[in-house]
């Protein structure tokens, strides 16, 4: 049962209203007050605090907007390095810069070769658009460049359908022929054969590869270099030449029609040995 001397709700509010005193002085500043200047180059706010008005004391405080600034991005670089993406775009950046020192650019021709060697980032060179600049590298009269080229080119297609499509579509066989033909550095002819290998090896025909390899004289390139003097090239050679036997009949045939069989035993027979060595004045098979 409700208590008749309780104070009633509206007593309450008539007393609450009677009893609040206002600021006798509208035209007075608050102890404190937040003043905005949007166009203020010190700032967009301002705070005044006083804390006490009878002996007008008064102390600003400004607040400065700091400039935003800019992540460095290298920090990140350091705590979770760079991406092989970026690092092949740097790397084929500096082994395709002519006015870089040959020192770095093989040191780069290097770090690209082993990044190839990861079949994604093999596949990622056409995407970075990395097979033009090193279709243009095969070109190159540097030995250097073109055993590096080779190489990387060599291992980026091997085994890899994918790559090997993308490769194919730049017609790169006559370059690489080209190489093996041209070069008077050993070395460097080894990688061209290797680059052919690999490009070739189980190429689809609808990439013409074979066609291409045969009607640029490839057939008669290596007939030469098993006439050669150098026993590492002739390995090589008769490697390629079983791996284009197994491919097709119509390539077997060519094989045989340019003689090939041939002159594979004449180089490998120790009574029909074809002359070895650096000058070519021994007849027995030397083991460089």
């Amino acid at each position: 049962m409700p208590n008749p001397s309780a104070p009633k709700l509206n007593d309450l509010l008539h007393w609450a209203v009677e009893n609040t005193t206002t600021n006798p002085n509208p035209t007075s500043p608050e102890p404190t007050s937040i003043t905005a200047h949007p166009n203020d180059p010190q700032g967009p706010f301002e705070i005044n605090f006083r804390p006490n008005l009878e002996t007008n004391s008064n102390t600003s405080v400004v607040l400065k907007q700091e400039p935003i600034k800019k992540l460095d991005t290298s920090i990140l670089d350091t705590i979770l390095g760079r991406t092989d993406a970026i690092r092949i775009k740097e790397l084929i950046n500096v082994f395709e810069n002519l006015e870089v020192q040959i020192e770095e650019r093989i040191q780069a021709g290097e770090g690209l070769e082993e990044l190839v060697q990861d079949l994604d980032n093999a596949n990622d060179l056409e995407v970075l658009g990395v097979w033009p600049k090193l279709i243009k590298l095969l070109e190159e009269p540097n030995d250097q460049i073109q055993f590096y080229t080779c190489w990387i080119i060599g291992t980026s297609v091997q085994n890899n359908p994918k790559s090997q499509l993308a490769f194919l579509k730049y017609d790169p066989i006559p370059l690489i022929l080209n190489v093996l033909n041209q070069s008077n550095d050993e070395e460097t002819k080894a990688k061209s054969l290797y680059c052919l290998s690999s490009t070739l090896k189980h190429a689809p025909s609808s990439t013409h590869a074979l066609s291409s390899f045969i009607n640029s004289s490839g057939l008669e390139s290596l007939n030469t270099i098993l006439k050669g003097p150098s026993m590492n090239l002739r390995r090589k050679t008769v490697f390629l030449i079983n791996s284009l036997a197994m491919q097709s009949d119509s390539i077997l045939n060519s094989l045989r029609s340019h003689h090939l069989f041939k002159t594979l035993i004449s180089s490998v027979s120790p009574t029909l040995g074809i002359p070895t060595g650096l000058n070519g004045e021994g007849l027995s098979q030397d083991e460089d």
